[in-house]
């Protein structure tokens, strides 16, 4: 995760679950900033914000540089956002994978007005489907319906657009118009994937706010382990 004053960090968990810990591999450093998610699941970061989402459903916002140990939290450091619709009869274990992914248009509090949260989800039969919510102006989430968008395995926004990706490598950009609908909807890149005996999961990582790459892990499953076998980059 990165914020606009932060280089690019990662989240290490503690021994002492379910306790993280920031790590800045520039400097080879972990900070001294302790963070507690107790009933959540983390599902992305964006913005310097962390997306996290627990048992009922319900997505939330964190921001970890407003909740430095030793000093008093801010309370818009965490926004709590509806629950996202979800079968009655889905398991626990389910409930704690029913988003793939989340990311964030804007910062929550920075720009409110143009913060779009979207989210990657379990959806029954179609694979993983889009859902967002507007910050300022929405009450409940809106559900893509699109059929050449599903089956996603990550989501982010760079420059003024969302990028998402499926899991044969097929990269597509789109905006959200102000009815709440899919406009400007482009093919960035074709199928990459060229092995299909392998599990792929496939990343796009933004190194800045106009560029990404894509990025296949090639994984194998043996003795009870997995296995990362291969990366390729695409740009």
């Amino acid at each position: 995760m990165s914020s606009c004053h932060n280089p690019p960090l990662l989240l290490i968990q503690t021994p002492k679950k379910p306790e993280w810990n920031l790590y800045n591999p520039i400097e080879d450093k972990v900070l001294g900033l302790q963070l507690k998610f107790p009933n959540k699941r983390l599902r992305g970061s964006s913005k310097g914000w962390l997306i996290a989402v627990n048992l009922d459903v319900v997505v939330t916002l964190i921001n970890p540089f407003l909740r430095v140990k030793g000093r008093q939290k801010r309370a818009d450091s965490v926004i709590d956002l509806p629950p996202l619709a979800c079968p009655d009869n889905i398991s626990s274990r389910r409930k704690t994978t029913f988003v793939n992914k989340a990311t964030l248009s804007a910062d929550p509090i920075l720009e409110a007005d143009k913060c779009f949260v979207m989210v990657i989800h379990e959806r029954e039969r179609t694979g993983n489907n889009l859902a967002f919510f507007r910050l300022t102006k929405d009450t409940s989430w809106t559900y893509v319906v699109d059929e050449t968008l599903r089956s996603l395995q990550d989501v982010v926004h760079v420059g003024n657009k969302f990028y998402v990706v499926k899991e044969m490598g097929t990269l597509f950009s789109f905006d959200i118009t102000s009815d709440q609908s899919i406009s400007d909807k482009q093919l960035v890149a074709a199928d990459t994937l060229e092995c299909f005996q392998k599990y792929v999961k496939t990343y796009i990582v933004v190194l800045d706010d106009n560029e990404l790459l894509m990025v296949q892990r090639v994984v194998e499953f043996d003795d009870g382990g997995r296995w990362t076998k291969e990366v390729r980059i695409f740009k």
